[in-house]
């Protein structure tokens, strides 16, 4: 499976969206995800996005460089800001959704890949996971969802530690995390448990309102996020930590 693709099926009204979560995120995703989500209306009951044994590593790094490069050129259309454009363009479309949305997660929950996770209503773990922040390494803020979301994905407390402190966040069924609502041992037991979740979660015009009053007291939205880093971060210093950071 390539970075573009994601395995669409169905089972009883219920969707999952199956992705390799060891590719890393770029654009084509991104714009998968939005073709996707314009396909499902209120005949489905849930959409659940699974990666895997891993639900991703993240931005994939060698198409951040491009863009930083055509940035460092002078490419107004081509700015730090404009690189996370297809990123929020496909969870705006999640946020659209008339039903319920499930991030399936398990081993390595990255950056971009846990800012997906984020955007879900509901996140389910399936044995042990691990998240991680890593944008501030490169001198930037995670800017595919508002700070205050990742506030109420992870708590105060883990939010502090993952973003400022630099911390991993491991989260299982014996040490739980705000991160997750719910956990399962595999992925049939997963799968068959958001199948009777979700049956009885708010739908339609009423959800998707809901989405919004929970993310409404955010103080910092992503935009806003990406604009900050285009005033705090220099292109060639964010260069050179992507290549660091590709070389661990």
């Amino acid at each position: 499976m390539n970075d573009t693709a994601i395995e669409q099926t169905l089972s009883g009204g219920h969707v999952l969206w199956t992705f390799d979560g060891q590719q890393p995120l770029g654009p084509p995703f991104w714009s998968r995800l939005c073709e996707l989500a314009r396909d499902i209306t209120l005949e489905s009951q849930s959409v659940t996005l699974y990666g895997g044994g891993d639900f991703g590593p993240g931005t994939d790094l060698a198409w951040l460089t491009r863009e930083l490069r055509r940035a460092q050129r002078g490419d107004a259309t081509r700015s730090l800001a404009s690189a996370g454009e297809p990123a929020r363009a496909a969870l705006k479309c999640l946020s659209a959704l008339p039903v319920p949305t499930v991030a399936l997660c398990s081993g390595d929950i990255v950056g971009a890949s846990a800012e997906l996770a984020v955007a879900a209503d509901f996140r389910w773990c399936i044995g042990r996971a691990t998240i991680r922040f890593p944008e501030a390494q490169l001198g930037l803020l995670p800017d595919f969802v508002g700070i205050g979301q990742l506030l109420n994905a992870l708590g105060p407390q883990d939010t502090r530690r993952a973003l400022m402190g630099q911390e991993e966040i491991t989260a299982s069924v014996s040490t739980p995390s705000p991160f997750f609502d719910h956990y399962a041992a595999t992925r049939e037991e997963a799968l068959e448990a958001i199948r009777r979740y979700t049956d009885g979660c708010a739908r339609g015009d009423v959800l998707i309102e809901l989405r919004k009053c929970l993310t409404r007291t955010v103080a910092q939205p992503a935009t806003v996020s990406s604009l900050t880093n285009e005033r705090i971060a220099s292109i060639d210093d964010v260069i050179r930590a992507v290549h660091r950071m590709a070389e661990l």
